[in-house]
């Protein structure tokens, strides 16, 4: 028990960067958290980190520990909650990875309503565009991304469809022809959204069923969804994005959708869907379990 408590007092103080922040987070003293560690140490006959003047480095046994013991920590505290809380309330800090303009739009908004339902349970909102998050490294309860992941060890719960559109200023189109196919596309400067998306075809079907291609090309690039929708209304040319990130725009005109009766076929982004992804495990915790029958009410809002 002594150890395992070391091990978790290591992880701890790993995971936050120094001992001050992991007594904050254990309620205990940053002398009580050096002492078990030391004996964890002494009990390994092994050196587990090297203090700096601000940050803690992981040798390389503590690294190899760090490494096993995460998944072992989270497994079994996974087991605690299930067994002893089965029938609790949802407890603890919930850790969320997500799109900005996902978060903004969508949950946020409706966070109130669960963190009401669950006043027992924190949540920690991180916001990144990356699609292949390591939820294990991270310590990422679930991500909730526009991709199935490839793992077998991760679940991917399909929240809603995502559906794209093609997207334009009114500003920008009010001088120009509105296309009729994706041929005509190439009359239009393009807002790419990631750098890779430029080696990538846009294909449509037509009202016809054929399928339609133009491969796009345009002078400005971005990495987030926020400054891609900034960077169309501002009229610096078209743009494909999830429906649901822009519906309000569409709504109020200052946006006007191209192409609107030809169906967007795309191999990444909203082409599958919005999905929660989460670590496989027998063991599901309160305030996952709690957060994804949460969820798909959220986010029917982005099938529309």
């Amino acid at each position: 028990m002594q150890m395992m408590t070391g091990i978790r007092m290591f992880v701890l103080a790993m995971q936050h960067g120094s001992l001050a922040a992991a007594a904050r987070q254990m309620g205990t003293s940053t002398a009580s958290i050096s002492r078990q560690i030391a004996a964890l140490e002494t009990q390994l006959k092994v050196r587990l980190f090297n203090r700096g003047k601000r940050t803690l480095t992981p040798t390389e046994a503590g690294e190899m520990l760090l490494r096993r013991a995460r998944p072992m920590l989270a497994e079994l505290d996974e087991m605690i909650d299930s067994v002893s809380l089965l029938e609790a309330k949802p407890r603890g800090r919930l850790r969320v990875n997500i799109r900005a303009l996902t978060a903004s739009r969508l949950l946020v908004p409706a966070l109130p309503r669960f963190l009401t339902a669950n006043p027992e349970v924190e949540i920690d909102l991180f916001v990144s565009n990356d699609e292949d998050a390591d939820l294990i490294a991270d310590n990422i309860d679930v991500d909730i991304r526009y991709t199935r992941p490839d793992s077998t060890d991760l679940v991917a719960k399909l929240l809603a469809p995502s559906q794209l559109v093609l997207i334009a200023s009114a500003d920008y189109v009010s001088s120009r022809l509105l296309p009729e196919n994706a041929e005509a596309l190439g009359a239009y400067e393009v807002i790419l959204y990631e750098p890779e998306m430029g080696a990538m075809p846009w294909q449509f079907v037509g009202t016809g069923g054929e399928v339609q291609s133009h491969e796009p090309q345009g002078r400005m690039r971005v990495n987030d969804g926020t400054v891609l929708r900034s960077a169309i209304l501002a009229g610096l040319g078209i743009g494909m994005m999830p429906l649901h990130e822009v519906d309000e725009e569409l709504a109020a005109g200052t946006l006007v959708q191209l192409l609107p009766h030809h169906q967007i076929l795309h191999p990444r982004i909203g082409a599958e869907g919005i999905f929660a992804v989460y670590q496989k495990s027998a063991y599901q915790p309160g305030k996952l379990r709690s957060f994804l029958s949460f969820l798909p009410e959220v986010f029917a809002k982005g099938a529309t």
